[in-house]
Parts: C-alpha cells; sequence; structure tokens
C-alpha cells in the first residue's frame, strides 16, 4: 500500500513539474495523494523509506541487492532461510561499520519494506527434478505429447495426467525461508535419498478425478 502512494506521489510530482497540471490541488487529486503530503515533496521533502534509512541497519541501496539475492536464490533452488539471511547481514553491516548483532524482529520489519518477498515453506526436491525442469525442455515436450494425440487421435476425455508426491517416513525436511510473494511455497534441492511414502493422484483433462493412491514400503 505504501509503495503504492509513493508511485503515485512521484506520478504527481513529475506531473506537476511538467505542467501537465495547473497546480498542485489538481495534481493531488488526480493521483489520489494528501494534498499536504504532495505539497512537502515538492518543497524538498523526503520520502517516508529515504527519511528512514538512516535509522536503518542496512542502507535502502544495501536492502534492495538483499532482496533480489534472496529471488535469485529462490530461482536456482536454494531460497535462503532466516538463519542464513541473519548471518549475511550480519556481515554486510559489519562491513559497513554498522553493529555485529541484529534484532529479533529485523527480519520481519525488512518483508514489511519489500513485500515483493515473503516468508514461506521450503519443500526439498532433488536436484536433477529442477535441473530437468527448463522451459526448453518443457516446450520440446509438449510438442511431442500433442504430435502423438494428434497420430493417435486420442480425445480429451480419454487424456489422463498422473502425479506423485512423497513423504520422507521419520525425517522432518521442510522449512521456513525467504523468497518472492508471487508464489506461496517454493522448493530446496536435496541431493538425500530416504524413504518415501508415495501418493497417486489422477485426473481426467475434462475435469473428473480418481481416488488418490497411498504405496507404502513393502
Amino acid at each position: 500500500m505504501a509503495s503504492n502512494q509513493e508511485l503515485r506521489l512521484q506520478q504527481a510530482v513529475d506531473g506537476y513539474q511538467s505542467g501537465q497540471y495547473s497546480s498542485i490541488r489538481a495534481a493531488a487529486a488526480a493521483n489520489d495523494v494528501p494534498h499536504n503530503t504532495l505539497q512537502r515533496r515538492l518543497q524538498g521533502g523526503l520520502s517516508r523509506s529515504l527519511a528512514r534509512e538512516q535509522q536503518q541497519l542496512l542502507s535502502n541501496e544495501q536492502e534492495h541487492l538483499l532482496k533480489s539475492w534472496i529471488i535469485d536464490l529462490e530461482r536456482q533452488g536454494h531460497a535462503p532461510t532466516f538463519a542464513t539471511i541473519r548471518e549475511l547481514v550480519i556481515v554486510v553491516s559489519k562491513a559497513s561499520g554498522g553493529p555485529e548483532k541484529i534484532g529479533h524482529n529485523w527480519i520481519p520489519r525488512f518483508l514489511q519494506r519489500h513485500p515483493e518477498i515473503r516468508s514461506k515453506v521450503g519443500k526439498k526436491i532433488q536436484a536433477q527434478r529442477i535441473d530437468c525442469t527448463t522451459p526448453e525442455i518443457l516446450e520440446a515436450w509438449f510438442r511431442s505429447f500433442e504430435a502423438i494425440r494428434q497420430q493417435y487421435g486420442i480425445q480429451w476425455k480419454n487424456t489422463w495426467n498422473m502425479d506423485e508426491t512423497g513423504v520422507a517416513l521419520g525425517v522432518c525436511s521442510n522449512g521456513r525461508v525467504l523468497g518472492t510473494s508471487a508464489i506461496t511455497s517454493c522448493y530446496k534441492k536435496t541431493p538425500e535419498n530416504r524413504e518415501w511414502s508415495t501418493i497417486l493422484e489422477t485426473i481426467l483433462a475434462i475435469g473428473a478425478r480418481l481416488r488418490a493412491l497411498v504405496i507404502f514400503k513393502g
């Protein structure tokens, strides 16, 4: 919400300074921002994020780089944990001449300042499954699938899809990580071999489904 208002404020400033609006009040009304706030900004007032930057452990630029690093790691299948983030922030703060400790609430406040990322459950998945899931591989598979369907005249009502998921017995493999707020969970690569119980789910292309099948080790 705050970031949206900041964007509207900047649009109002640009519009007023370029002559798009005849008055400050008109610029404020057109962009749905408070008239007094826009007037202070035009008189050289700082945005809330810049005004509070001196009170922050990291600068705005450092926080922006940290946010980008978190999103990049998640895309690679290595979403960082809270402990990893805290360790990195301490290193950056120390190198910048700041304190060597961070408060318990620093990460929640960091997330509030950057709604593009969020806390989520990091589900572990084998590294090969992540590495082999690329746009090129997926596009080639779907082209091959469609060619076979057309060749044999398979109708959608006869097209079933089966997917499987597993639960590692006796192992708690999921944990809280940080990543983009566009999705609610993510996968983390893991090379370990474990004993799994398998769950099979089957659904028809037109919407019907079968009951889930659970397979335990014999």
